[in-house]
């Protein structure tokens, strides 16, 4: 008898079934969790984008003009329809099935003591430029904020041990973005160019404006000259903020 219960104990045929059965509750559990990440971080990129494309389209619209902000909410109504996945609402929802809410801005919070210890990034910041009158002061608004309503997300795992809620394995996942209006010029050569149209005789005596509203004139071939004189349709470089001469230059076109 003690032969037999010694046998079995040296005896390891069999033992990775052991451990796998002792290991497999902790894979299984790691296994819904990862996946429950993966859901929700989709869900949440679906209404991050969706966020950011409304926010950029409101603000487009925002030329200071006195209807900017009526066009802006055109655009969040009408030029975005984005969806979003994994939610409790089931098939893919539009954000607008989620709920959306806006603020136009006048400014957005500045980063505090930059470059030092006490630095305060102006995300971190509150915002509180909030236009208030839409009519009134609808020239002044240059930024929007848009916020999408939380969704509810319903995880496998059992996302009490993360929410401390027994009795809900489900949160409310959201998103928010903000966007303004500017204008900018990017890759251009520092270069002039002398109106060639100035009511001369060479210039046919059109202006600028007949000239561009001539069909026949558009195609005209204007040959440009660089030299020493300026007339119309002489060019010649802008002198750089370093300076002028061929080193300033080199330095403003690299």
């Amino acid at each position: 008898m003690l032969r037999t219960i010694r046998a079995f104990w040296h005896d390891q045929r069999g033992i990775a079934l052991i451990l796998v059965s002792v290991t497999l509750p902790a894979i299984i559990g790691f296994s819904l969790l990862a996946i429950d990440m993966s859901r929700v971080n989709n869900l949440h990129n679906d209404l991050q984008k969706g966020a950011d494309a409304l926010a950029l389209a409101a603000a487009a619209e925002l030329d200071g003009q006195s209807d900017s902000i009526t066009r802006g909410d055109h655009a969040l109504a009408t030029l975005v329809a984005n969806k979003y996945t994994f939610s409790t609402s089931g098939p893919p929802q539009t954000l607008a099935a989620a709920g959306v809410t806006r603020r136009y801005l006048r400014s957005i919070p500045a980063t505090l003591n930059p470059g030092k210890s006490s630095e305060v990034a102006g995300d971190a910041r509150p915002i509180t430029d909030v236009i208030t009158d839409e009519v009134t002061d609808a020239k002044a608004a240059r930024f929007v904020e848009v916020k999408v309503t939380p969704v509810g997300f319903s995880a496998i795992f059992p996302a009490s041990f993360l929410t401390g809620n027994a009795a809900n394995n489900s949160f409310d996942v959201g998103a928010s973005a903000v966007a303004g209006f500017s204008t900018s010029v990017c890759d251009y050569t520092p270069v002039f160019i002398c109106n060639p149209y100035e009511k001369t005789e060479a210039a046919g005596g059109l202006t600028l404006e007949q000239a561009a509203s001539s069909r026949a004139q558009r195609r005209r071939q204007l040959i440009l000259r660089g030299d020493k004189f300026y007339g119309p349709g002489n060019f010649s470089f802008l002198e750089s903020p370093a300076g002028n001469g061929a080193p300033a230059l080199k330095d403003s076109l690299a």
